[in-house]
């Protein structure tokens, strides 16, 4: 009963990563084609290659942002948005809060940034650093993290199967095994037996002629 306990929850198992899976490459593959970060469950990591925001992000690292209402953006929040002039995605500190709008400057910069981020423009909110993902000097895009992903899901999806496979087969070849012991046995007993009635026939045949 315990093992076909397990052999369901491990065929689960399988079933769930495997939608993981496909969720995390269908995500990705929208995300490279809306030329936007990839969100998987709510949270995006994305390279950082310049230094406006050092010392509190230093070129080079990868950053962890989650989805955020306008309406919960606070001052000195450091905040990820688009800017369609620049076409392309920043990560800098709010510098001044408006009511249709905000100013953010980059901690390492002069000046503050020119460009008026509005809720449309607003992707996320700085929750921290990725620090595992450093051996990525340089940066990867936002596909080689997808495709990184569901290599390392699928990978561990196939060692399940392997691992359930060679489980089986092994569940198996003990049972025959031991169905061939138990034939062995039985027909050990049986020999044994005929060989006792035998022996005691023969006695008997004795016994009798020197009657």
């Amino acid at each position: 009963m315990k093992k076909k306990i397990f052999k369901y929850i491990g065929e689960a198992l399988i079933f769930l990563l495997i939608g993981l899976s496909l969720y995390i490459i269908i995500e990705v593959s929208v995300a490279n084609a809306n030329n936007r970060p990839p969100r998987i469950f709510g949270v995006s990591i994305s390279y950082v290659p310049t230094k406006s925001m050092e010392p509190e992000i230093m070129a080079g690292d990868y950053i962890i942002y989650t989805g955020i209402d306008y309406n919960d953006v606070k001052k000195d929040d450091i905040i990820v948005y688009y800017n369609k002039d620049l076409e392309k995605y920043i990560v800098h500190r709010v510098y001044e809060l408006y009511d249709s709008y905000l100013i953010t400057k980059g901690d390492n910069n002069l000046a503050k940034d020119s460009y008026h981020v509005t809720n449309n423009d607003l992707y996320g909110i700085y929750r921290g650093k990725a620090g595992f993902l450093k051996i990525f000097a340089g940066g990867i895009n936002k596909l080689a993290i997808g495709i990184i992903l569901a290599i390392l899901i699928i990978s561990f999806i196939v060692l399940q199967f392997i691992s359930f496979f060679l489980k089986d087969k092994k569940e198996k070849l003990q049972e025959e095994n031991k169905k061939i012991k138990d034939e062995l046995r039985e027909q050990m007993r049986k020999e044994l037996i005929d060989e006792i009635i035998n022996s005691n026939n023969i006695s008997n045949d004795d016994k009798n002629m020197d009657e």
